[in-house]
């Protein structure tokens, strides 16, 4: 028990606690204002469209977000950990990577966005059963490009330490948005109102961002070295290819299980209902989001085994309390929550409550997977995730057969959660052990 206090008193007195302050505090008013408004717009756009073009809504957001994914090819976490790690030290190594990481974002967003518009009908018909939403595909390939530079733009910030501009970014994106998507819905009320809302708050993100970057950039000195970038590129394929792979593992997955529901049938409707639901469970990750953004500049930063397992295990101890404490709070009001989409949403309340319950894991799994990122130890991650994908795609099957749709997927989520906090647990127990 001496020993505990001794402890306690020590990393209170320590420069951590006030790193993860100054970093609480923006992240968490950027969440709350950005997301909270982000949230209310669903509502709208759930009431405005019903629950079959929702469900069309949610597929074309899971579409962006696996194409963002190849088109970003996870410079965003790279650029969160090189930078925070060398930004004072080798400030010249920085500028080569930061030239690194714009070069490869912008050729591989072109690359991708043009292959989308091309293969555009093709991608509705046969992987969204919806022949009509070519379109629609076409309209978010820009929404794609957007969102592949600010995760760049964002991943440095996080880097920088710069918790005021991300939420500057935040903020101000969401604020613009909101009239405006009003607007577009009073004039069209449609999928194209919907998504040029999209298209125009990531444009809002990729304006600020991209001046808030480059005055950090300034600030520290750094003089970004386009010519000379390429002596970094074996950070591409040491960190950058198994962060692109782990994320391959999450959301495309993701988008698999989402086409599983579509081609049942009323499939548009049971994805309708699970991403209302889901939209809950994004709000109770608000906060353990915030905890894990901060926490990879820190954990990159002490790399010295009692200081990293002290961040490590106070980091789960915040996300696990303040997880479960929403959870719990979402779980009792399920039914009153799914109400602000629509009367035909209600139903959908136990889908709410299962993914409420999956949430608490994925928090602590999240806290987990920064800790791997700041280890850099991004290929035993990749692994982990990719057991989690393969544990996903199974339950989903399964519960695609019986046509469980909305309420099996939220099962598959859940299970596939709790075989991966097992696997990270062990490995950490197993890996601070071998440290120590």
């Amino acid at each position: 028990m001496i020993k505990f206090f001794n402890n306690l008193k020590t990393f209170l007195l320590s420069n951590i606690p006030r790193q993860i302050g100054q970093g609480i505090f923006w992240a968490t008013l950027a969440s709350v204002v950005s997301q909270g408004i982000m949230l209310c717009s669903m509502f709208i756009t759930a009431r405005y469209l019903g629950l079959k073009q929702y469900g069309e809504f949610a597929m074309l957001k899971s579409t962006i977000s696996t194409f963002t994914l190849f088109a970003g090819l996870g410079i965003g976490l790279t650029t969160t950990k090189f930078i925070s790690q060398y930004k004072n030290n080798d400030k010249v190594k920085a500028g080569k990577i930061i030239a690194l990481a714009i070069v490869f974002t912008y050729l591989s967003a072109i690359l991708v966005v043009a292959l989308i518009c091309l293969f555009a009908p093709y991608i509705a018909a046969e992987y969204l059963n919806a022949p009509h939403l070519a379109g629609e595909i076409r309209l978010s390939s820009l929404i794609i490009f957007l969102c592949a530079l600010n995760g760049l733009y964002n991943g440095s910030l996080i880097g920088f330490e710069a918790y005021k501009s991300v939420a500057k970014v935040s903020i101000i994106s969401a604020i613009l948005f909101f009239p405006l998507q009003l607007i577009l819905f009073k004039v069209y009320p449609n999928l194209y109102a919907a998504l040029i809302g999209l298209a125009v708050f990531y444009l809002f993100n990729f304006l600020v961002g991209h001046f808030e970057v480059k005055k950090k950039i300034k600030e520290f000195g750094i003089k970004v070295d386009y010519f000379n970038c390429l002596d970094q590129l074996p950070i591409l394929y040491k960190f950058t290819l198994p962060a692109f792979l782990s994320g391959i593992m999450i959301t495309p997955v993701l988008w698999v299980c989402n086409m599983l529901i579509v081609h049942q049938i009323n499939g548009y409707k049971e994805l309708a209902i699970f991403d209302a639901a889901n939209q809950y469970r994004t709000a109770i990750l608000f906060l353990p989001g915030v905890f894990s953004q901060i926490a990879i500049p820190m954990f990159s930063k002490n790399n010295k085994s009692s200081t990293f397992h002290k961040i490590l295990k106070m980091n789960v101890s915040i996300v696990a309390v303040v997880t479960m404490t929403v959870a719990l709070l979402v779980f009792f009001l399920s039914e009153f929550l799914m109400n602000f989409y629509g009367k035909g949403f209600i139903g959908g309340s136990n889908v709410l409550i299962i993914l409420s319950i999956s949430a608490i894991l994925s928090s602590i799994n999240s806290v987990f997977g920064q800790a791997i990122v700041g280890k850099g130890l991004m290929w035993s991650g990749f692994f982990m995730n990719f057991i989690w994908a393969f544990a996903l795609l199974g339950f989903a099957y399964y519960y695609n057969l019986s046509s469980e749709g909305a309420m099996g997927f939220a099962k598959a989520y859940l299970f596939s959660y709790a075989i991966h906090s097992v696997i990270q647990l062990l490995f950490f127990r197993y890996h601070l052990r071998q440290k120590s």
